[in-house]
């Protein structure tokens, strides 16, 4: 694909820094136990540079000074400093202790007068770590000593976390950004045959660095068109196909503006928020805005939708990868949308002939992926994650995500709105005479009575900051196995494949429902499925963190039909009955938002105000009307028809009983979120991995 980019004079540039030592070095001579060390220093063709030899220590010292004049600065970006430390022998060759790569990119992200400084780890991809390595590192620019590249895509900043709110300050969301880049393994070239293990590590290795380079350059070119500055929720995956003989590197995120945090001053933030407010009105659209700095187009945008504005006229649905938005954003989730499909991988030779499959493979993903969220009545899938699983030839290739409504509150003149009821995020997004699906369970909020929301929630991102919580939050395990016969041809397995994974899936959501409400839990969130492919097997599982929230119905019971009654259903019966109100009388509070501030602790007051008043609520005039309301959504629901009843039919189903029985233990609470649910992250003291 061919990315537009700004025109400007490249300027040498000149590298310089210090060698200054190393320690920790293994022993290299067997007599001495000691290592006769030296550093190699190189930089693409353009430079190479040795230390001295220091004789029969493993801390040594070198302190020696290096210059590296660049003629082009756009080199910066493409090659990393390679420092590839040597055992000296007199008699035999030199032996290879490890490497250090250094990535400019670190040093092109900051303005002028930047240095990098510390110790390295040097690494061997046979034996792993094997010392450290001291290191001073300063890039000198012509023209004032002006970094040129800092309004090009090394300004980039990438976060992989979707929530660095706590070092930067969000100002915009400009949409999604994605990039794929196909290239030769080294593992698979003819070279292989006659050089030795390390050395196809290393060339691997160097080539793992130089793909992941020109992904970031060329997702930063498509920021910066969309006049942003960082990349927030940023993924990186590099998929290796076997004798195909290809690596293909995978990046995505959502790109954004940010700012530095400078100051805590009230009137700051203030102003800052009063800015945010309306620049995510009137800023560029969100996936095609590469494309209006090169037309007149006035396609509607992201923000104008946040803002309540011209929603119908949206018609597109944007990706986010974040997983937590600012406080003047109000989510409605609808649920979790999920895309799977199985591709056979071509060989090297015919790609090259007919370029960009893979592109069309993920675009064929997205597509079916936007269409679920617009069944669902969404503008937006957040919390957008990627994977694929690759054996034998084929790519499964995963999309999932969550559905949702994104409106931004508050203007100019109120920077700082009402804030939302703690139940509004899970209110639904649809109409409930006109419902995506046949026979959807739906019922009213169980706090405000206002909304209809669904019976239970799956979601991929982190809690919403201020939903209302009760109890403790668990985490909850899936493990599907379906047995698959082995195929001969790539094709024949491919279609093999393709026919289990739909029915793979429905056994991980089943499963994962049935624990939910087993345990006494009504929601999920940060929901994440892998597929494995085994020689006779297909592996699936899935991880989520299960809290009960008062706005959504308590799950009732659990019914097992079974012929012959059994012990494990009788245990599964009393765990179910025991559970089903295990959250209804505990203590209801709101989830904490850890981005917040000093001077939102009014608002915060306000919102615990707003929930105990829904508690306490008087619901009792609604319910002649919730009645009739339950009776037309879904005439087959009735106060003493179970929610849900396994029937246990075959081994399949014998199985999962086994699944539900696992034991748990309540003690440690375990979690895929970044906060622990029912715990104040005041009171964390220390983690430890």
């Amino acid at each position: 694909r061919v990315r537009g980019t700004k025109q400007r004079s490249f300027m040498p540039s000149i590298i310089t820094g210090f060698i200054h030592g190393a320690r920790n070095l293994p022993v290299m001579d067997r007599q001495s136990h000691l290592t006769d060390a030296y550093v190699e220093l190189k930089y693409s063709d353009i430079y190479t540079e040795k230390t001295d030899v220091s004789y029969k220590t493993l801390n040594p010292r070198w302190e020696k000074a290096f210059r590296i004049e660049i003629s082009n600065d756009a080199a910066l970006l493409k090659h990393p400093l390679e420092f590839k430390v040597w055992d000296h022998d007199r008699i035999s060759s030199n032996d290879v202790i490890g490497i250090v790569f250094i990535d400019l990119h670190n040093l092109l992200i900051f303005g002028s007068n930047q240095s990098l400084h510390g110790w390295f780890p040097i690494f061997d991809t046979i034996r792993g770590i094997r010392g450290e390595l001291n290191l001073t590192i300063k890039i000198q620019f012509f023209g004032g000593n002006v970094n040129p590249l800092l309004q090009s895509s090394a300004g980039v900043q990438f976060f992989n976390s979707t929530d660095p709110l706590s070092c930067v300050r969000l100002k915009d969301i400009l949409g999604h950004v994605e990039e794929l880049i196909v290239d030769d393994d080294p593992e698979y070239h003819w070279k292989n045959t006659v050089r030795t293990s390390r050395s196809s590590n290393e060339a691997r290795q160097y080539t793992l660095w130089k793909i992941a380079g020109k992904l970031r350059r060329q997702i930063g070119s498509q920021v910066t068109e969309m006049g942003g500055n960082a990349v927030i929720g940023f993924r990186q995956h590099f998929d290796f196909e076997g004798d195909r003989g290809s690596i293909v590197a995978r990046g995505y995120g959502t790109a954004c503006r940010v700012s530095k945090i400078k100051s805590v001053d009230s009137s700051s933030r203030e102003s800052e928020s009063s800015t945010t407010s309306e620049n995510l009105k009137n800023s560029p659209t969100q996936a095609e805005s590469y494309e209006l700095n090169q037309s007149s187009s006035t396609k509607p945008n992201v923000y104008t939708f946040l803002a309540g504005e011209n929603a119908d006229t949206f018609e597109s649905v944007g990706f986010l990868t974040m997983e937590h938005f600012p406080r003047n954003v109000e989510l409605k989730i609808a649920g979790l949308v999920t895309a799977c499909s199985v591709k056979v991988i071509p060989d090297r030779q015919k790609e090259k002939k007919e370029t960009n499959i893979r592109d069309r493979w993920w675009s064929e993903i997205r597509t079916e992926i936007k269409s679920h969220a617009k069944a669902l009545g969404c503008r937006f899938i957040i919390g957008y994650a990627e994977t694929t699983t690759i054996r034998d030839g084929i790519c499964v290739c995963s999309a999932s995500g969550t559905a949702a409504n994104l409106h931004m509150k508050g203007t100019k003149s109120n920077p700082k709105p009402n804030r939302q009821k703690p139940c509004s995020f899970c209110h639904l997004p649809y109409s409930i005479s006109n419902p995506p699906f046949p026979k959807m369970k739906i019922v009213r909020c169980c706090l405000c009575s206002e909304k209809h929301v669904p019976e239970l929630l799956l979601a991929t991102i982190e809690p919403p900051p201020g939903m209302a919580v009760s109890g403790d939050g668990e985490l909850v395990e899936v493990r599907v196995v379906r047995e698959r016969k082995k195929q001969g041809s790539t094709e024949n397995l491919a279609i093999s494949v393709s026919e289990l994974v739909p029915f793979l899936l429905y056994d991980i959501h089943r499963q994962l429902v049935l624990k939910l409400r087993l345990r006494g839990l009504n929601c999920a969130f940060g929901l994440r499925v892998q597929i494995g492919i085994g020689d006779t097997v297909l592996l699936g599982l899935a991880q989520a963190t299960g809290m009960f929230t008062p706005a959504l119905p308590p799950p009732k019971p659990l019914e097992f039909k079974k012929q012959n009654n059994s012990t494990i259903v009788d245990t599964l019966r009393s765990i179910s009955k025991k559970n089903s109100n295990r959250f209804v009388n505990c203590e209801v509070r709101l989830f904490p938002d850890v981005h917040s501030l000093p001077d939102d602790h009014d608002q915060d007051e306000a919102e615990k105000e707003m929930l105990q008043k829904l508690l306490h609520l008087d619901k009792s005039h609604l319910g002649e009307e919730l009645e009739a309301e339950v009776e037309n959504l879904n005439p087959s629901m009735n106060e003493n028809t179970p929610l849900y009843v396994v029937e246990v039919d075959d081994r399949i189903d014998e199985s999962l009983l086994v699944q539900l029985n696992e034991t748990y233990s309540s003690k440690i609470p375990v979690c895929n979120t970044s906060l622990l649910p029912g715990i104040d992250p005041a009171e964390l003291r220390s983690i430890q991995f």
